[in-house]
């Protein structure tokens, strides 16, 4: 058996195991394809106690997954035909144990999807196999159906009760027979339950007479029941995607059994998949009956040696567009376009029918006579409508387009404008235009009764406006209440759209600016008193009383007049001032920050809030310091610079500046003498220490843990300094330091630094009272040194079969892999020996691994380096086939067997293999040359891969391009010749 459940989680106690790996151990046990007695006994095999065994027994039945797929058998039927996809990948991995081996996987063949084509469409039903097939798996503690037939390997259940007590699970043997105790052998094969019953009771009432009612009154009573089902073996084959042999129950269906080979792929046909049964064709389902009609008469239960073979798929055609389920359909042969729209059920209701378009590959056989390899047929689909014998023959590869209806409806008409209910109305016989506004709940007030406008669209979609009197309409005049048509619009406009509304517009200084209706006999005052702010004494401190204007427009709409006002005399109540106001007047109130502009000081440099501040009267260096923060905190007034800031003051021009020294200190001590009053533009620049000071700073590199530039500071010391930068690393050097010192006024003309080696732990240890240790001094750049000897463990990797797989610490420089597998407990029964892998620095290593342990030459045992990994497998019990080959695939190891045998047991070479490139990539990963030669034919061992490559492609020989070549040289060498001639002369 291929599989086998994982040594390491079987290692460990029940207790130990997360839950992750109880899950993973649950789940090699379902899919191991194995008996419940050989999981039994390969559990206790690996140390697990019964109660453990029985608990997953237990967990593993609930979990309702008796079904189990087949082993290495799933992989020898695999075909050669198909391309390489996650899906066939994901099985192989679930089912090999040999997964040292990381190039087998790819040499596996396995099936891709084909791909989507014409954008969303997909292929109708093969998504439904993406379920689990848990999905549509028989349950597995139901009863039978009355028509299951009996055969070996089912268990029945026989029960007496009354005068005699009995209970008996009893198996079919191979011979169909029971045995009864005290009857003897029944041959139950092929019977139903029901019929079964009947032989049963029947003979036992030979020997139990209480059980015969008609022999008098029924004492003992009888019952037969249906125990564990058989399994069977059905093999699935063809264009699925996970084909081979599968175990399952008997009750299985062809439906169930093919969702276990995960379904037809994309180029296997769902119409026409085939039951075989002793080499014939016994059934054939069509599985749109099911997905589309939930018709099941074409499923039938299975019997052993049973295979479901998925031929290619038929024609394949694509329809889309109005149409209820748009997709790709597969048609049987005598399915036309009836049948098509049948499958993707029927047309919507927005469809046209009048135009069916089809966008055809011409057929192999009409391209001679048809110029173009596609072509579009255009179906006036409404005459098939009419006529129920009328269909259209389809051919692969056509894609049918279903259009929609135009979005335009005819019946109606439009109001908008000043009505109640503007909108789209329907157009009613002898529909005029007053009935239309009728219908819209009348006129809104204020409407323009000199005109109301129809826009007309033209049989030709042109548009035609129509201008009518409203007010004639309104009043009955039928050549104004003209007849609507269709498609009519009708704009019903208000007064104000016409002449306008009337208003006025106040900006500037006032409290609420903005648009006010223009009343009538409306003056400036008026439209002020609402505007606000003329009667606030505060507000008018800042409001300029000389000059507002009104921007009027002129007569002819195109001109605009200013005309200015005395707002202070307009206020105080000269009427002269206060105009009258026309429509759209702008009125412009000033502030006195817009006619004179704000006056205003600026600070800038070390303080808290730089920028500009409006100028008070009085104001002085002091107050803007104040304003600008900084001066009263005592951490931020020892950076500043007090000595002296600089005050600049524009001179009599306006033009120039003149710098004036302050002493910031004096100022802060209210010194008249230095705080002097400012005056409007007035700038003041205050530094910081660092302007003027300039700090010092110390380097250390090397190994501290907050290596950089650190700050020199008055009596630092070196121990001082390793303190700032955090102390030590672990991998430092502390018995000194260096200590690189120059003075970078006076370098000699040789010498770049002097260095001077410090002695740390005498210097950090402070032994003598008072000693201040190393001092430093600008422009030092401290070095503490690496350990050369520091390191920590180095480590190896070995994973695998052996006792104690995990990461192991070297202990000596000269530790080899024999001394590891020694630490590691010693390999397992089960170990490969010949499949180690020994890898270094991300490279295969080659080795032969029983000289290893045998030799103690460096050559064969070799000498570990931190970071080696070494993996010793499972035997595989294979021999994997790959490249030019009928079948590549993996097949059970037979020990003595040579290439050839294995390669015949695939089908042998295709046309193009190249039968001198034939290598066995050894087990050690050693490689060898697989050619039969005479007598000799090279013996394949456990774990090889046989490899067989394609015959080169070599251009042919053509002599006139060889002639041309020939020519070119001789010409060329002749010239050589007659240069080299002349030259002599």
């Amino acid at each position: 058996m291929f599989f086998s459940i994982s040594s390491p989680l079987l290692a460990q106690t029940e207790s130990g195991r997360s839950k992750a790996q109880k899950e993973a151990l649950k789940e090699q046990m379902i899919n191991s394809g194995k008996s419940e007695a050989e999981i039994k006994e390969q559990l206790k095999r690996s140390g697990m106690s019964d109660a453990e065994i029985q608990s997953h027994l237990e967990s593993l039945q609930k979990s309702d997954q008796l079904i189990t797929r087949s082993d290495q058998d799933l992989f020898e039927s695999i075909t050669d035909t198909a391309d390489t996809a996650d899906v066939a990948k994901e099985e192989f991995d679930e089912l090999s144990q040999f997964d040292e081996f990381d190039d087998i996987e790819e040499e596996i063949p396995i099936l891709r999807e084909a791909p989507i084509a014409e954008g969303e469409l997909r292929p109708f039903g093969y998504e439904i196999f993406n379920l689990s097939p848990k999905t549509f798996e028989p349950l597995e503690g139901g009863p039978v159906d009355p028509n299951y037939p009996l055969g070996p390997g089912d268990e029945i259940v026989l029960t007496l009760w009354g005068d005699t007590e009995q209970f008996h699970r009893l198996r079919i043997d191979r011979e169909g027979k029971i045995l009864i105790p005290d009857i003897g052998q029944v041959v139950i094969s092929g019977l139903t339950l029901e019929r079964a019953e009947e032989k049963i009771k029947s003979r036992l009432s030979g020997v139990y007479s209480g059980l015969d009612p008609l022999s008098g009154s029924q004492s003992t009573f009888f019952d037969l029941s249906m125990g564990k089902l058989r399994s069977i073996r059905i093999f699935i084959m063809g264009e699925v995607k996970r084909p081979g042999g599968y175990t399952m129950r008997a009750t299985v269906t062809a439906f169930n059994a093919l969702y276990y080979g995960g379904g037809p792929n994309q180029r296997g046909s769902l119409r026409n998949i085939r039951i075989i049964r002793d080499g014939k064709t016994i059934n054939r389902m069509d599985l749109y009956s099911y997905l589309l009609y939930g018709k099941t008469e074409e499923d039938m239960r299975l019997q052993d040696g049973d295979a479901i073979f998925v031929p290619i798929r038929g024609r394949m055609v694509a329809i889309k567009g109005e149409i209820n389920a748009p997709a790709f359909y597969e048609l049987k042969p005598w399915d036309k376009l009836r049948n098509l729209l049948s499958l993707a059920r029927g047309l919507k209701a927005t469809a046209y029918v009048d135009r069916i378009q089809i966008d055809r590959i011409v057929p192999f056989e009409e391209r001679e006579s048809y110029p173009q390899e596609r072509k579009i047929i255009d179906i006036d689909y409404k005459s098939y409508m009419k006529d129920k014998d009328k269909d259209f023959q389809l051919v692969d590869g056509d894609v049918i387009s279903v259009f929609s209806i135009l979005d335009f409806k005819m019946n109606l008409v439009n109001i908008a404008g000043s009505v109640t209910r503007p909108g789209t109305y329907e157009l009613n016989e002898e529909m005029r235009l007053t009935d239309l506004i009728e219908e819209a709940d009348g006129v809104l007030g204020e409407i323009y009764l000199d005109r109301a406008d129809i826009i007309r669209t033209k049989s030709d979609l042109t548009k035609q406006l129509i201008q009518i009197d409203l007010g004639l309409a309104m009043s009955g005049d039928s050549t104004q209440n003209l007849l609507l048509q269709e498609l009519d619009e009708v704009k019903i406009f208000s007064i104000h759209e016409i002449e306008g509304s009337y208003s006025v517009t106040i900006r500037g200084q006032v409290k609420n600016p903005g648009r006010y209706p223009l009343l009538e006999d409306m003056n400036l005052y008026d439209l002020l008193f609402k505007a606000g702010g003329m009667l606030d004494p505060a507000y008018m401190k800042n409001t300029y009383l000389e000059r507002a204007d009104i921007i009027r427009i002129g007569d002819n709409s195109l001109k605009r007049d200013l005309i200015t006002f005395n707002l202070g005399k307009l206020l105080d109540g000269d009427q002269n001032e206060n105009i009258d106001l026309q429509n759209q007047d702008e009125i412009f109130i000033y502030s006195m920050t817009d006619i004179e502009g704000q006056p205003s000081v600026r600070v800038s440099g070390h303080v808290k809030r730089p920028g500009r501040y409006r100028f008070q009267d009085n104001m002085t260096i002091y107050d803007l310091l104040f304003k600008a923060g900084g001066m009263l905190d005592e951490d931020f007034r020892k950076e500043t610079y007090l000595e002296r800031a600089d005050l600049l003051r524009l001179n009599d021009d306006g033009i120039t500046r003149k710098t004036i020294p302050i002493h910031i200190g004096h100022v802060l001590l209210r010194d008249p003498k230095e705080d002097i009053h400012l005056i409007d533009n007035d700038e003041l620049i205050v530094y910081d220490i660092f302007t003027v000071e300039r700090k010092k700073f110390v380097t250390i590199t090397g190994r501290v843990k907050r290596p950089g530039q650190i700050e020199l500071t008055d009596g630092m010391s070196l121990k001082d300094l390793l303190m700032r930068a955090g102390g030590y690393t672990n991998d430092a050097f502390r018995l000194h330091a260096e200590v690189a010192r120059i003075d970078p006024f006076n370098l000699g003309e040789k010498s770049l630094a002097d260095i001077i080696k410090v002695d740390l732990p005498k210097t950090l240890s402070g032994a003598r009272p008072g000693d201040q240790g190393f001092l430093l001094k600008e422009y030092d750049r401290i070095t503490v040194m690496r350990h050369p000897n520091w390191q920590l463990q180095r480590t190896v990797t070995i994973s695998g079969e052996v006792n104690f797989p995990g990461e192991y610490s070297l202990k000596d420089k000269d530790e080899k892999l024999s001394d590891l597998i020694k630490r590691a407990g010693g390999m397992s029964s089960e170990a490969f020996e010949e499949g180690a892998r020994f890898t270094r620095g991300g490279q295969r290593v080659i080795f032969d691994l029983n000289k290893a342990l045998k030799s103690n030459s460096a050559k064969d045992d070799i000498v570990l380096r931190p970071g080696d990994s070494i993996t010793i497998p499972k035997n595989p019990m294979v021999v994997s086939l790959s490249g030019a080959l009928q079948t590549p695939g993996l097949l059970k190891y037979t020990p003595g067997k040579k290439s050839m045998y294995y390669i015949d047991r695939v089908g042998g070479f295709v046309k193009d293999a190249d039968r001198r490139s034939v290598l066995i990539t050894r087990a050690n990963g050693r490689v060898d040359v697989g050619i039969k030669r005479f007598w000799w034919d090279p013996k394949v061992n456990e774990g090889d891969q046989i490899r067989v490559a394609l015959k080169e492609k070599k251009e042919p020989f053509d002599m006139s391009v060889f002639l041309k070549e020939t020519a070119s040289i001789a010409a060329s060498f002749a010239t050589v010749i007659f240069v080299i001639s002349q030259s002599a002369k």
